[in-house]
């Protein structure tokens, strides 16, 4: 199989590596017991190292947080590593530090980081080395890690009353948030102009979601964007956005983490979603009276021209002036709010062949030189954005590329950004070069990664 045009210098050795699938804005693993075990222990631990196990994405949340937030998982793995080393003779202690870290609600609800770990061990345990002396241990190991943690119903409880809901945590609540669930039956109308006459609709249920997930700790940037989706009058009566309205609210109700504040959040979004929100429509333009029949006036004789003096020998005649045409002040151009390059149709692949990791360092090497040259005119530039881009799962097509969250530092004018712009999407067009396809219009991920062009 040829390696995915997209991502230039993938390796068939990443092949073994796991898949991506959809986790709306968000990477998760596949789990997947295909493939040859690995050949030696050695071999294992390199598949769990903190890098391959988390993610690039996740890794980068998880190492601040390793003896704090995560200090449970931390210990669970050194344990693991521990044991596969020959460091301890037996998995009990990385069994029990196991089901420490998943008995603890927060972490088995996060999904972005902690969860992916855990995913990584199963994978990696399940393709150990066989009859090294450590057939049994890893037997108890993955049995801890796959154990069903969920909580577990009381006994004899009283059945709920029509009004009372069950508690919610965040990993509930994004089950409920996914782009299929909000929409229902209008998702294909909604995802044929999410970033065009939906894109504020879309920025609003990504800021929700990066609170409901941790990633923000301040649900003002939600609430703006909601409030900026709701006081347009076109969205505010479309039947499409206001499914997705309808069903944001159903999926925050009852929400209960592991914080009060994050609750008070998570109140605070449904109360701008429930607001009431009355913009004007648009203004119809105003008919013109007909015109008025008035009387014609006396036709008077027209004044006499004055006699033009021929002009003298060897003295050129005046020329009429030309009335000077007023000059239109020029306006100032602004940057939009977000720039989406022109859909891919490739080829189809037969499975995803990119990683976390491969991907962004594909994407950087290649946006650099396109911001360079604005940055050599004037040292004081910097540009800060977010570049999601949209990959089929199945067939591993690049959907979309869209930038947005634009920030911007120094003297550079907007038709230069925008230039840079446009040279970062004739880049993806001349770089990769694909063959074209029919569009598979499949499951898809939406990876975000932030851009951060510093000055120098």
């Amino acid at each position: 199989m040829e390696p995915h045009p997209f991502l230039t210098g993938f390796s068939r050795a990443d092949e073994s590596k796991p898949e991506l699938v959809s986790g709306d804005s968000s990477s998760f693993i596949r789990l997947d017991d295909k493939g040859e075990t690995f050949p030696t222990v050695e071999d294992l631990l390199k598949a769990i190292a903190d890098e391959p196990l988390f993610g690039a994405v996740a890794n980068a949340k998880y190492q601040p947080e390793r003896n704090k937030k995560y200090l449970k998982v931390t210990v669970a793995i050194l344990e693991i590593r521990k044991y596969l080393r020959g460091d301890e003779k037996s998995a009990t202690t990385a069994a029990k530090k196991i089901e420490e870290w998943l008995s603890d609600g927060e972490l088995l609800g996060d999904t972005l980081v902690a969860h992916q770990a855990r995913v990584n061990l199963i994978k990696a345990l399940k393709k150990a080395p066989k009859e090294k002396g450590i057939d049994e241990g890893v037997k108890a190991m993955l049995a801890a890690l796959t154990k069903n943690y969920a909580p577990k119903a009381a006994e004899a409880k009283p059945a709920e009353s029509a009004g009372e809901a069950k508690a919610k945590d965040a990993a509930a609540v994004l089950s409920e948030m996914t782009d299929a669930k909000l929409f229902g039956e209008k998702y294909s109308a909604y995802d044929a102009k999410r970033n065009k006459e939906y894109l504020d609709v879309t920025l609003a249920i990504m800021e929700v979601r990066k609170f409901v997930r941790g990633d923000a700790s301040n649900p003002a940037a939600a609430q703006e964007k909601i409030a900026a989706w709701l006081n347009q009058y076109a969205l505010l009566t479309d039947a499409v956005p206001h499914q997705a309205r309808v069903n944001l609210v159903k999926a925050l109700e009852g929400a209960s983490g592991a914080s009060e504040e994050w609750n008070k959040g998570v109140a605070a979004i449904v109360a701008t979603l429930r607001a009431k929100y009355n913009p004007a429509p648009p203004e119809k333009p105003a008919e013109p009276d007909p015109p008025k029949e008035t009387p014609k006036p006396e036709e008077k004789p027209a004044p006499e021209k004055p006699k033009e003096e021929p002009p003298k020998e060897g003295v050129p005649a005046d020329k009429p002036k030309e009335a000077e045409k007023p000059k239109e002040a020029a306006k100032p151009k602004t940057l939009q709010a977000s720039y989406a390059f022109t859909k891919f149709t490739f080829a189809a692949k037969d499975k995803r062949e990119d990683t976390d990791l491969t991907l962004v360092k594909s994407v950087m090497a290649l946006l650099r030189p396109a911001v360079d040259p604005l940055q050599t005119k004037d040292p004081e530039f910097e540009l800060k954005c977010e570049m999601q881009i949209k990959i089929n799962n199945e067939t591993g097509e690049v959907v979309e590329v869209l930038i947005q969250d634009i920030k911007v530092k120094g003297k550079t004018s907007v038709e230069d950004i925008e230039g840079a712009f446009q040279n970062m999407a004739e880049r993806f067009h001349a770089r990769y070069r694909f063959k074209r396809g029919k569009e598979d219009k499949g499951p898809t991920t939406v990876i975000g990664i932030p851009l951060d062009f510093k000055k120098k």
